[in-house]
């Protein structure tokens, strides 16, 4: 995973450079499929590098093989999630222990008024005290979480206590690793602010991003909600299945990543989510546990295997005869385990097998409201399975257009929509054309009079919110991401949907432009350029109909079964 063109551990290890006092590092990695990158990262940049062969969740055993052949005075464990470890800190501590090596550990004397340093990621052991600590690693617990077996010891390690640190430290206590993709989200965030206006060459400086952090209520929103797994504690387990592909777009895949993030995020969850379809590589899966299989066939046989494993089965996928006969006897299995299982938007002739139904739509059919029970249908505005963005849209002069239809723009509307923008917007108006993994590019041959920008499955579509002034969507999950960021919105629906009745409702809430087709959206595109008044209306409206909290209330719900 990257922050700013250079993999996390890159960044780690160019702070460990920084502390003098360190001889020798070497990256502890295991030898299966899923670290390979960090392998060959490693070699590729002459880092030395030990892959464990081992149990994967056997970490004391992973370092220790490192610590049998390096024989160092002083053991130095550094989490590989933690890009901000603070190289002066290091440096004071390590010469502390090196003064004090009687002692079997060090750590610094906390501020007077009881709160804690922010730092995470780093714990200094002298060779004598990891050795006890291995002898007394037995558990699964103690072998997979460094210094847990140094609760076994009466009294507790001998602890030299340094002096304190520098007073910017403890002024914030957010969190600086990286173990969720809202985790990611903020680092990604602090490394691009710090590196627009800093070398390349240069750390990012932790006192500051804690000055940063306390200044910035948006920068503390992206990651704030996280709470940290403590060692032995017990949390649900859940398993999302989902699809994507050429045929199916990726508004599936996107409200599962958004619930698996929300699970992990303020449930704690253990999550693992299943996709069928080929994998598009795409930057915001990259920290949910993921597989991904070629056809059902894998899935029904993924399922038998390892649904026993999971508490929970939350299941997203495109309406089909044949797979919902298939999912039948698996969810009646399920639940005679006495598991549990959730389908969001779809499945409502199964809805006998689920606790409940989740509709992340503000629509529901009489036909779905008279079939499912009202107690397992949980629909409406505020049950919306969408990406956070702390920031809202600014009302300001228009010069640029947003224009995304879809994964894979099922209807081919990239064919002959460009020419229809290029008569309808102005001279060196900039049209910035999101083409998803799946979808063909635009033809833009016929586009002559504008500037023009298409951004192939960008890794974060909502920096591109904030640096356009109005948007052409197809009718999926993209529109409700931007109402709730309040952009004024044009939006065409596409055969997959909205039925007349569910498109005749969208219309009545007066929220965003809606037109039948994409000549007809042109027209509009243009009425909403000249008219501030209704895109300062729609921008409004928008955002107190779509709060953004629907995964939270999903989380919530499930966590209540």
């Amino acid at each position: 995973m990257n922050l700013c063109g250079k993999p996390i551990i890159e960044h780690i290890f160019n702070r460990l450079d920084a502390v003098t006092e360190i001889d020798q590092v070497v990256l502890a990695t295991t030898a299966d499929d899923f670290n390979k990158p960090l392998v060959n990262w490693a070699t590729d940049n002459n880092r030395e590098v030990f892959p464990f062969a081992g149990d994967v969740n056997d970490l004391m055993g992973r370092i220790d093989v490192v610590f049998q052949e390096t024989r160092p005075d002083i053991l130095v464990y550094i989490c590989g999630d933690s890009p901000l470890i603070e190289p002066p800190t290091l440096s004071r501590m390590l010469r502390a222990m090196l003064d004090h090596y009687e002692y079997d550990t060090v750590d610094v004397i906390p501020p007077d008024d009881g709160r804690r340093y922010i730092h995470e990621g780093f714990t200094i052991y002298t060779s004598a005290f990891w050795r006890t600590l291995m002898k007394l690693s037995e558990s699964p617990d103690e072998r997979e979480h460094v210094g847990f077996a140094k609760e076994k010891i009466p009294g507790g390690p001998k602890v030299f206590m340094a002096e304190p640190e520098p007073e910017i430290y403890s002024k914030s206590q957010h969190r600086i690793s990286v173990d969720t993709p809202s985790d990611y989200q903020f680092m990604k965030t602090v490394y691009e602010r710090w590196y627009a206006n800093n070398g390349v060459e240069t750390l990012v400086s932790l006192p500051w991003v804690i000055e940063q952090v306390l200044a910035d209520e948006n920068l503390r929103s992206i990651n704030e909600q996280v709470e940290q797994k403590q060692v032995g504690e017990q949390f649900i387990s859940v398993l999302l299945v989902t699809e994507t592909g050429p045929g199916i777009g990726l508004g599936h895949l996107r409200r599962v990543a958004v619930a698996a993030r929300a699970l992990q995020d303020y449930a704690k969850a253990t999550v693992h989510v299943v996709v069928v379809g080929e994998n598009p590589f795409l930057s915001w899966m990259d920290l949910i546990p993921q597989t991904w299989l070629p056809d059902h066939n894998h899935l029904f046989a993924y399922l038998d295997e390892h649904l026993g494993s999971y508490q929970t089965l939350v299941v997203d996928v495109k309406e089909d005869d044949d797979l919902r006969e298939r999912l039948r006897p698996v969810l009646e299995t399920n639940k005679m385990a006495g598991r549990h299982a959730v389908a969001i938007d779809n499945l409502t002739d199964l809805h006998d097998t689920l606790d409940f139904i989740w509709s992340p739509s503000f629509y529901v059919s009489q036909t779905v409201r008279a079939l499912v029970p009202d107690e397992k249908l949980v629909s409406g505005w505020d049950c919306y399975l969408l990406e956070d963005s702390p920031q809202h849209h600014t009302i300001r002069d228009v010069k640029s257009i947003l224009v995304m239809l879809g994964g894979a723009d099922t209807d081919g509307m990239g064919e002959k929509l460009p020419a229809l923008l290029n008569l309808a917007l102005p001279q060196g108006f900039h049209v910035h054309w999101v083409q998803g993994p799946y979808a063909p590019a635009p033809r833009v041959e016929d586009v002559l009079k504008l500037k023009w920008t298409t951004h192939k499955s960008p890794d974060d579509v909502q920096a591109l919110y904030q640096n356009v002034d109005v948007a052409l969507v197809s009718y999926g999950v993209s529109l409700f991401e931007l109402l709730k960021y309040g952009m004024p919105t044009v939006v065409i629906p596409t055969s997959a949907g909205p039925n007349a009745d569910e498109w005749a409702a969208l219309q009545t809430e007066d929220i965003c432009m809606c037109a039948d087709d994409i000549a007809s959206a042109s027209d509009a595109i243009a009425q909403l350029l000249a008219e501030q008044s209704k895109r300062k209306d729609f921008s409004r409206k928008a955002q107190t109909k779509v709060d953004g909290l629907g995964a939270k209330r999903f989380v919530d719900a499930v966590v209540a079964l």
